[in-house]
């Protein structure tokens, strides 16, 4: 794990055992690798976002964040510091206490390096150990393998599925449903954090 006490001026809300973190996003030091990221094919034939974004558009986006009071959106760092994506709890019901989840790693370097399933892992428990959240739930595109497994790595299980819900490339395709409970999830976690300890020693 990185020591992350080598970089004092690091802002870190969570921190994961392979030190992947969590921060706030700053508009300042992340516009422009979002801006670049969600005008990238590779990144956005997996995402509902479909128009080009500009860097004002980007940089408008940053401005209302604090004034949502249904979404939390946060930074993604790789354990060197490099800003490599969001992830998201949205539409959080506050009286239901479920949320959908949603994350982009807009870094393609930084991708097959497990480094999503950390980030999902405390997004997870940021939601049930911190806002009590009692559900969180997903959608997958049918087409994107690597986040099929990283939902199911961190313990979700598939709910149903829309047939020909999304326009991509010229064809519908489907979208899978995906929720996860604390007691899935917390499994699943236990098992991580097991796993990364055995390979560290």
């Amino acid at each position: 794990m990185t020591d992350t006490a080598t970089k004092p001026n690091r802002i870190i809300f969570r921190v994961g055992p392979r030190g992947v973190v969590l921060r706030p996003p700053c508009k300042e030091t992340d516009l422009e690798i979002v801006t670049r990221g969600m005008n990238d094919p590779e990144i956005t034939q997996y995402l509902t976002r479909y128009l080009p974004q500009s860097l004002a558009a980007e940089r408008q986006w940053f401005d209302t964040l604090p004034q949502r009071t249904n979404d939390i959106i946060l930074a993604v760092e790789a354990p060197d510091g490099v800003m490599i994506g969001n992830i998201g709890l949205h539409k959080i019901n506050w009286k239901d206490r479920v949320a959908t989840a949603g994350v982009a790693l807009a870094n393609p370097a930084y991708h097959s390096r497990g480094l999503g399933t950390e980030a999902g892992h405390l997004m997870l428990q940021f939601a049930f150990e911190a806002l009590n959240l009692h559900k969180v739930d997903s959608r997958v595109f049918a087409t994107n393998p690597r986040s099929i497994a990283l939902h199911e790595t961190l313990g979700m299980r598939r709910e149903g599925r829309l047939r020909r819900h999304v326009f991509v490339d010229g064809r519908y395709i489907d979208m899978f449903c995906y929720g996860v409970f604390p007691a899935q999830w917390r499994k699943r976690w236990q098992e991580y954090q097991a796993q990364v300890k055995r390979q560290a020693e």
